[in-house]
């Protein structure tokens, strides 16, 4: 059998206060995401921002991964305005990732979602988001303090009956890095959550009808914890399964 050929998508920079790269507009991806898939048994590609080309890419894929960023998801996306001047949307990578997941949901292609990519797969379902934590969650645990030049880390709560739990080995609680200053708000349709915070915050989602479709808010890639390998394990075992029932390449 073939390795499943896992989509992974690349953030996105055409700021000139950024262009530390080039100086003109680039993709990037850390290669701890593509690394950890290849270790697995999967086969990273590293897709751009194509919108005529969604459909191929997901006709290659069994399994789209769609990595974290350093900007934000444009509000306009779940109608929204920019609320706080720490909001930075990145608007091409936005537009096109979000109708790229609404499809490949569709299709029931195996999806998983890290930290923006999480957050990309409720505002996709028709979810919105918590523009910035630090402001409008005022007694929250801490999700973008850094200590000691690291990120910050506080404990979630996984939800029995979910995916993740199963994935956890049935652990409900564990301590996860956190480096994010937004987060899920209204829940999207087809939804639960699978994870929280001790402030409340959403730090899991899923889809309910769907073969794998898993949103985390930390950075499993980092394999700082058991349950980190665990879940892009069953997120390749779930693509293995999807690159069964296609023809081979």
């Amino acid at each position: 059998m073939k390795k499943p050929i896992i989509a992974i998508v690349l953030d996105h920079c055409e700021d000139s206060a950024e262009l530390k790269y080039s100086p003109r507009p680039w993709y990037a991806l850390r290669q701890d995401y593509s690394r950890l898939v290849a270790r697995l048994g999967g086969l990273p590609i590293l897709i751009s921002y194509e919108h005529h080309l969604i459909d191929d890419v997901l006709a290659l894929a069994d399994g789209l991964l769609v990595p974290g960023g350093d900007l934000d998801i444009d509000p306009a996306c779940y109608g929204q305005q920019i609320m706080f001047p720490n909001v930075k949307p990145n608007k091409p990578r936005s537009k096109y990732e979000v109708e790229l997941v609404k499809r490949a949901i569709d299709q029931k292609i195996p999806f998983l979602g890290i930290c923006f990519g999480m957050q990309s797969l409720n505002v996709a379902l028709g979810g919105t988001l918590i523009q910035d934590i630090e402001l409008q969650i005022p007694n929250n645990v801490g999700h973008s303090k850094k200590n000691n030049g690291g990120y910050s880390h506080h404990p979630i709560f996984i939800a029995k009956n979910t995916k993740l739990y199963n994935i956890a080995g049935e652990k409900s609680e564990w301590q996860i890095n956190s480096h994010h200053h937004q987060a899920v708000d209204k829940l999207g349709a087809g939804l639960v959550v699978s994870a929280k915070t001790p402030d409340g915050l959403v730090e899991a989602i899923e889809v309910v009808d769907h073969p794998f479709a898993l949103g985390v808010e930390w950075h499993p890639e980092y394999q700082e914890s058991p349950i980190d390998e665990a879940i892009f394990k069953a997120f390749i075992d779930a693509a293995i399964v999807k690159r069964q029932t296609k023809r081979p390449y």
